[in-house]
């Protein structure tokens, strides 16, 4: 798997260069994946320090202040979060990713700029942020436009290679909140079928462990349940 050898490339870039900062910010990322994808669970704390350690060379990189920009917006620091995060977004304005997951994390802390980077990343990678796409369809239910958002959700064209949970998540989350609940059951009951690999796992632990941002988690666990998409 490419996994692996990515981590050791990782590993012997820091040995040759323990202060690269786009080396740690990489360090970062790796540090907050789910366990499906290392087989670990994500280590919060070790991604917070090599985010730090990025930034002593990397103030004005992109990629490091996103990896701090992360790490506080994982640790609950919406503040600290945003400001680094639209540093990293204006450091490197044409990269998408970095856009979309800025609104991502905005929208999971509220925050009405949410909405300006999802459509800036969706206009940079029309079809290539399934990320924005998705965090673009929960804005719009947080501003209360359920109709809008769901016709904008049945336009998504996912991935052929899989779209991860936040796709099945935020179809989940239209559908319940249009009262459409069966449509609803079926992503919700596909979720599961998918990523649902722990015994005796609820509801809620299944999706805070899919959810890295715990705002977000809380935002899916609370609709989903409210609407009766499970019962538990």
């Amino acid at each position: 798997e490419l996994l692996p050898v990515v981590e050791t490339c990782i590993k012997k870039s820091l040995a040759a260069d323990p202060l690269d900062s786009r080396i740690l910010a990489a360090a970062s990322f790796m540090a907050f994946l789910r366990e499906e994808a290392t087989g670990r669970k994500p280590d919060p704390e070790a991604g917070l320090e090599y985010a730090r350690r990025a930034m002593v060379r990397g103030r004005e990189d992109a990629a490091a202040n996103f990896a701090l920009a992360r790490s506080s917006f994982i640790n609950g620091n919406c503040s600290r979060g945003k400001e680094f995060a639209e540093k990293a977004a204006a450091l490197d304005p044409y990269e998408a990713t970095i856009q979309a997951q800025t609104g991502a994390h905005l929208f999971a802390c509220s925050d009405q700029d949410a909405l300006k980077y999802l459509k800036r990343a969706i206009a940079l990678d029309p079809r290539g942020s399934i990320l924005a796409e998705t965090a673009l369809v929960l804005t719009l239910l947080a501003e209360g436009k359920d109709k809008q958002a769901l016709e904008y959700a049945e336009k998504i064209v996912p991935s052929s290679t899989g779209v991860g949970p936040y796709y099945d998540i935020a179809m989940a989350m239209v559908y319940a909140k249009n009262g459409r609940i069966e449509d609803s059951r079926q992503y919700w009951d596909r979720l599961v079928t998918a990523y649902g690999i722990e015994k005796d796992e609820s509801p809620e632990q299944l999706i805070r462990r899919l959810i890295t941002n715990p705002m977000l988690a809380d935002r899916a666990f609370q609709l989903l349940r409210r609407t009766g998409v499970f019962s538990s």
